[in-house]
């Protein structure tokens, strides 16, 4: 099978389409930026054997970019949201070396080359695909209400620099590079509490956010492969599509934002902790 570059959303900014300023700030970026094989150290691709077209369409990718990788085997059963955590458990518990990239089996490069710009020395993880979903905080009030359940246009990040937004609360788990084993580690035990209360997993890595230093870049390098994707009830492939093709909007301290519920629209506020980072809080 041949690497799908179709799918390709960004396109480098050129003096016909794009203003001066901009194109100026690109070709800064494209200097400071890498290939990812030769900042990933380790890679494990998430996959269920018998789906031959993803692991086709992985392996393509991996070997187009020069990325060394080994499958770790997905998980079936009844459950998705418990196929998904301990698909992903398992292979957070076969990587030795750092930093390891775990990817799920459908997605594909943003951009035509997949590189990044120079991870912040403090990092313990860097997402490099991106949802808008995002979670209140683990709290009593907030769990009796929505669950814990990840929702629209709660994906929380605010501007680090002029290459990264740090992350304070995002669901999703398409691509996510793991840095440092303390990083690692959190998420495992984050994912083994998915487990216990049979929740999906990225909830709980979500609120875990707060805790560490968790970056995306402002470009997603990863998006989901549209051909590979399941019909979902009430979502048009165009809707999923933009869900992980759009980069996120940075959040400042005190603004406040519409998500959809099944109960109507709630507005939620951006508010400071205590330290460095940001959490949502309901307003009525």
């Amino acid at each position: 099978m041949q690497h799908r570059r179709s799918s390709s959303i960004y396109i480098s900014p050129n003096k016909d389409n794009s203003s001066a300023a901009e194109f100026a700030w690109q070709r800064l970026t494209d200097i400071r930026t890498m290939k990812l094989s030769a900042t990933v150290s380790d890679c494990r691709v998430i996959n269920l054997p018998e789906n031959k077209s993803r692991r086709l369409h992985m392996t393509s990718l991996m070997n187009d970019h020069g990325i060394k990788f080994t499958f770790s085997d997905g998980v079936n059963g009844q459950s998705h949201a418990l196929n998904c955590a301990r698909a992903h458990l398992a292979a957070l518990d076969s990587i030795k070396t750092f930093p390891a990239l775990v990817l799920e089996d459908d997605v594909s490069p943003a951009t035509g080359n997949l590189t990044i710009p120079e991870v912040p020395k403090d990092a313990d993880i860097v997402y490099l695909g991106v949802s808008p979903f995002g979670c209140f905080p683990w709290a009593r009030p907030y769990v009796q209400r929505f669950g814990h359940r990840a929702l629209y246009n709660l994906a929380l990040a605010s501007t680090e620099n002029s290459d990264w937004l740090r992350l304070h609360s995002m669901a999703g788990a398409i691509a996510i590079l793991y840095m440092t084993p303390t990083g690692l580690e959190a998420w495992r035990m984050a994912i083994l509490a998915a487990i216990k209360r049979s929740k999906p997993f990225d909830v709980f890595t979500a609120y875990k956010m707060t805790s560490l230093n968790v970056y995306a870049p402002h470009r997603p390098v990863f998006l989901e492969e549209p051909s590979l994707q399941r019909p979902l009830k009430h979502v048009t492939p165009e809707q999923r599509l933009r869900w992980t093709a759009t980069p996120l909007s940075p959040v400042e301290e005190g603004m406040i934002v519409n998500a959809p519920t099944k109960g109507g629209t709630i507005r939620a506020r951006a508010d400071r902790r205590r330290d460095h980072h940001l959490e949502w809080s309901l307003l009525q």
